[in-house]
């Protein structure tokens, strides 16, 4: 073999050398320096956003209850939560399934669950996620969570309907049987749980004027009842102007939920600010001429009355 030769083919040598190792780095490089542990658990996670992506969206119905039925909506969608680090030393994330289950009617009924699903079966419980768990994705805030009743669902998806039988506070809520409405879904943001807030108190807000009339005197108290935005989830607050004493602002509630609904109109509870208004406490139900109930006159007995609704829809 001629030194020519030789020369040649320790070039080619070193050629066919130096491709494989720019090969072999590449190769690594798409592996992303993968171990057989990493491929697990990424072809684990990839199965669980396959089998989830079948049923994620927004459903649509009933909630079946004793006192009767109320229209609720879940919202199924996945998040990537933590999954620890890689071999090469990277923080790696897994899908989670998450629900967002809202009574439409009620202004605090709603909850954000983790969800747990069966592919096989198409059966999944749906329970309040637990403490300190953290996710990569999600926005939302828990302004406003503290209190709320603790809710789960136990149940199915199948055809694209999602039924299952609610548990609120240990004890048996309602059945459930939602139709598959659109397939994006997402968690609700606090801007959205704040308009959905708003959207339920249009119901009763604006400007009334009651009138009593006893032995004694004639009185009108005009009463604003507005939203207050400043807290989250917002809350209804009354201006109850008196004809004579000035202004008191007084706390309200308002429940959808009851059948037929109620507004509570109630001075002060804190007693930080002397009574103004004639009334001291209102119990009664949204009608179309305003609000019609009972009213507690300060140091006299109860009495029917109606808030006139001024300039009504």
């Amino acid at each position: 073999m001629t030194k020519k030769f030789k020369a040649i083919t320790l070039q080619n040598l070193c050629l066919i050398m130096i491709s494989g190792f720019l090969a072999a780095c590449a190769l690594n490089k798409d592996a992303g320096g993968a171990t057989d542990q990493d491929r697990t658990v990424a072809d684990r996670s990839q199965k669980i956003r396959a089998e989830s992506a079948e049923i994620i969206g927004l459903y649509d119905g009933n909630l079946q209850t004793s006192s009767g039925p109320y229209s609720a909506t879940i919202s199924l969608y996945t998040i990537e939560v933590d999954d620890g680090l890689d071999s090469a030393g990277r923080t790696r994330t897994k899908p989670s399934l998450k629900a967002s289950f809202i009574l439409n009617d009620s202004a605090d009924d709603f909850s954000e669950l983790t969800v747990s699903y069966d592919h096989d079966s198409g059966e999944f419980t749906m329970a309040s996620s637990a403490t300190g768990t953290q996710d990569k994705t999600s926005t939302s805030s828990t302004a406003g969570t503290a209190g709320r009743k603790t809710v789960s669902i136990r149940g199915s998806v199948r055809n694209n309907v999602l039924s299952g039988e609610v548990t609120k506070e240990g004890g048996i809520f309602g059945n459930l049987s939602l139709n598959l409405k659109t397939q994006k879904a997402t968690a609700l943001s606090d801007q959205d749980r704040k308009d959905r807030v708003f959207k339920i108190y249009e119901r009763v807000v604006g400007k009334y004027s009651l009138t009593y009339v006893t032995s004694d005197l004639t009185e009108t108290d005009e009463v604003n009842l507005r939203v207050s935005g400043t807290s989250n989830p917002p809350t209804l607050i009354a201006e109850c102007k008196s004809s004579f004493f000035g202004i008191e602002i007084m706390s309200v509630a308002f429940d959808p939920m009851t059948k037929p609904a109620t507004v509570y109109i109630s001075t002060n509870p804190a007693n930080t600010a002397p009574g103004r208004c004639f009334f001291s406490n209102f119990t009664g139900t949204p009608t179309p001429e305003g609000l019609n109930g009972i009213v507690d006159i300060r140091g006299k007995a109860s009495m029917p009355a109606l808030f006139k609704k001024l300039n009504p829809n």
